[in-house]
Parts: structure tokens; sequence; C-alpha cells
């Protein structure tokens, strides 16, 4: 299993992928990722918290974490923080435990625990601006805090696109619009526009996408399926 100082094995590639995206398979722009959040939170500053004796963090913990909070998505990250701290095995810091948290949920859901944390002050997109997972906070209300409905600086881009005939092919907003495209492995911020530097925000690990929506392929009404239900799969 690797620890929060090394890179995935092939056998935690193997047990993440069954596990949180429902089917083996490369997704090499997923675990790109996922190693390269495994060394930004192995050389995080030391906190107060922070203990020399921690426990390295493995992929089994990770995934441990990701169990629990799918099970009970409605439970605070308060609450959550304490049960993993107690469940995990070894001596694990408040601290390790913040970074397991971030983790597990950025592994299963593709949303930043602590995007507030990674951005200025002033940083915004539209009418998003990033957040937390707050302490009071559950899963389930951080989640749909994260997809506000309806953001009105998004809203109004399409609308433009629209009105120009633009059929929201990439190289006409580019041509007609002027739009450029900026990658994001946030899926919060997927297809917000950033007016100031006139940018369309692109999520763009399809293969997790297309890994989400097999989960569903057999529902016949998959659009119906309620937040609370969709986090517990």
């Amino acid at each position: 299993m690797v620890t929060t100082g090394g890179f995935s094995s092939i056998e935690d590639k193997r047990d993440i992928s069954q596990q949180l995206l429902g089917k083996q398979g490369s997704f090499s722009a997923y675990f790109e990722l996922y190693d390269d959040l495994v060394q930004r939170n192995s050389h995080l500053a030391v906190t107060i918290d922070d203990s020399p004796e921690d426990q390295p963090l493995t992929c089994e913990n990770i995934l441990e974490v990701a169990r629990l909070l799918r099970s009970n998505v409605e439970i605070t990250k308060a609450n959550a923080s304490i049960q993993i701290k107690q469940s995990l095995t070894g001596r694990h810091s408040n601290a390790n435990v913040e970074k397991a948290i971030n983790m597990s949920v950025q592994a299963m859901l593709m949303i930043d625990t602590a995007a507030k944390d990674w951005h200025s002050a002033d940083f915004v997109l539209g009418d998003y601006r990033p957040t937390c997972w707050l302490a009071s906070e559950t899963l389930l209300d951080f989640v749909r805090k994260s997809f506000p409905v309806g953001l009105k600086s998004s809203t109004r881009a399409v609308r433009v696109a629209v009105e120009q005939r633009a059929m929201l092919k990439a190289w006409k907003l580019l041509k007609r619009l002027g739009i450029r495209f900026r990658r994001t492995n946030n899926l919060a911020e997927h297809l917000l526009f950033d007016q100031r530097g006139n940018c369309l925000y692109i999520f763009h690990h399809v293969a997790f996408l297309k890994a989400q929506l097999a989960r569903y392929q057999d529902d016949l009404d998959p659009l119906a399926i309620d937040m609370k239900e969709s986090l517990e799969r």
C-alpha cells in the first residue's frame, strides 16, 4: 500500500478504481492527480496538531475514510473526524485526519474540501467563491453548497453563446467570443466562467465522468436520483 510519501501501486490503483469508480481501468489522469495530492498533502506545513509519531496514511486509510463518509453522508465533519481518528489503525493527529478526509473526498467526488485555502481571498469565478467543508456541516450539505444552481455569470455566458449561434462548440466560443479554456481538477468549478479573464473552466477528467455515468446505466430515470442517494452509492 502506498503511503503519503510515495506513489500509488498497481494494487492501490486496482482497489481505488474498483471501490470509488466502480470498475477497473487505467484512469491515467485521475491517478496522476491522486499521486499529486498524495505528494501535496505529505509536504503540507507542519501545524501545532501534527505529530512526529503520526502513522503514514495508506491507500487503505483513504478508502476506509471514503467508506465511512459514504455510509453516513449526513455526518458533520467534526463528528466524522472523531470517528476517523478512533477507527484508523495507529497514531494519527488531527492534522493527519484532516489530510485523510481531504484525500478521500477528492478521490471519491473530485471536490476539493479545502479549496478556499488554496486560493487568494479575492478569488472568484462569477458568482462562485471557493469554499471549504466546515466542521459543523454535513458532507451532504457541503456537496450541495459546492454545486449551487443557476449561477448568474455562467447563465449569461451560455445565453450569449446561444444568441450568437456558437452551439457551444469550443472552437466557436474561442473564435467568436474570444473565450479561453482552462482545465480544472475540481468538479465544482466545471463550466464556471471567469469574466475578468474571459476564461471558461473545464473539468477534464473524462474517464472519471464516464465511470460515474456507468453507475446509473441501469436506472430508468437517473436525473431523478437526489443528491443523498447519489452520494451513498
